[in-house]
C-alpha cells in the first residue's frame, strides 16, 4: 500500500514538473515578442526625443557648439599623447647615442694605448737590434782577432817542429 502511495506522488510530481515546463516555454514564447516590442518602441521615442532637441536655430548651434567642444577636447589630448610618445622616443634615442659614443670613445682610447704600446715595443725592439747588432760584430772581430793569433801560433809551432 505504501508503496503504490510512493509511486502515486511520483507520478504526480512528474507531472507537475511536465506542466511547469511547458508553462515556461509558454511564457517564454509569449514575453520574448513583448520585450522586443518594448525595446523597439524606447528607441524609437529616443530617437524621437533626440530629434526635437534640433527643433530650433538656438538648440542646433549649442550641440555644435558641444560638438566642437569635444572634438577639440579630443584633438588636444591626442597631441599631448603624441608629443609625449615623441619625447619618449627623443630621449631614448639620445640615452642610446650617448651609450655608443661612450662605446666608440672607449674602442678609441684602447685602440691608441695599444698603438702607443706597439710604438714603444717597436722602438725598444729596434734598439735592441742594433745593439746586438754591434754586440755580434765586437764578438765577431774578437773571434777573427783571436783566431789569427791561434793560427800564427800554430803556424810557428807547427815550422818549429819541422
Amino acid at each position: 500500500a505504501r508503496d503504490a502511495k510512493s509511486a502515486a506522488k511520483h507520478a504526480e510530481k512528474a507531472a507537475d514538473s511536465a506542466v511547469d515546463v511547458v508553462v515556461v516555454y509558454a511564457e517564454k514564447a509569449v514575453l520574448i515578442p513583448v520585450g522586443a516590442v518594448l525595446v523597439a518602441r524606447d528607441t524609437l521615442v529616443s530617437t524621437v526625443t533626440d530629434l526635437r532637441s534640433y527643433a530650433d536655430r538656438t538648440s542646433v548651434d549649442k550641440e555644435l557648439k558641444r560638438f566642437e567642444k569635444r572634438g577639440t577636447t579630443a584633438r588636444r589630448s591626442l597631441e599631448r599623447e603624441v608629443k609625449k610618445a615623441r619625447t619618449k622616443a627623443e630621449r631614448g634615442l639620445r640615452t642610446r647615442r650617448r651609450n655608443v659614443e661612450r662605446q666608440v670613445e672607449g674602442v678609441q682610447k684602447d685602440f691608441s694605448a695599444l698603438r702607443s704600446d706597439l710604438d714603444k715595443s717597436a722602438s725598444t725592439l729596434g734598439s735592441d737590434v742594433t745593439r746586438l747588432t754591434k754586440d755580434v760584430a765586437s764578438q765577431a772581430d774578437r773571434v777573427s782577432t783571436t783566431a789569427s793569433r791561434v793560427a800564427t801560433d800554430v803556424v810557428e809551432r807547427v815550422a818549429a817542429l819541422a
